[in-house]
């Protein structure tokens, strides 16, 4: 679970990059990435070490909202997508905050909450 709070804190964390730029790779509308030119930010305008994760994926870079996202995470817990989130990006004492706000739409998307 995961307060109304939180779930802000995420927002606008993300908007001040306190997660680092997750906008570099996912794109800035967080819809991922597939290789098209039509991208932003462009992948040549991103740091050197992003460009090669991102080319080293085929270009591809999994949405952080939306259908496909919900498709990928709305079955398992909020738990296992905040232990992914600890794993791959940020500190644990935020650990809790950007999941929270990619999730805020729990209710109409049919994710669950429990453990």
């Amino acid at each position: 679970m995961y307060t109304v709070e939180q779930a802000e804190g995420g927002r606008i964390a993300l908007e001040q990059n306190s997660f680092g730029d997750c906008t570099s790779c996912h794109t800035s509308a967080l819809t991922g990435r597939i290789g098209a030119a039509s991208e932003l930010p462009a992948l040549a305008s991103l740091p050197e070490n992003d460009q090669k994760l991102i080319t080293g994926n085929g270009g591809r870079v999994p949405p952080l909202v939306g259908p496909e996202f919900v498709g990928r995470w709305g079955k398992r817990s909020t738990r296992h997508l905040i232990q992914e989130f600890e794993k791959r990006f940020s500190p644990p004492a935020d650990s809790i905050r950007f999941p929270a706000w990619t999730i805020d739409c729990r209710p109409r998307c049919g994710y669950r909450t429990d453990g």
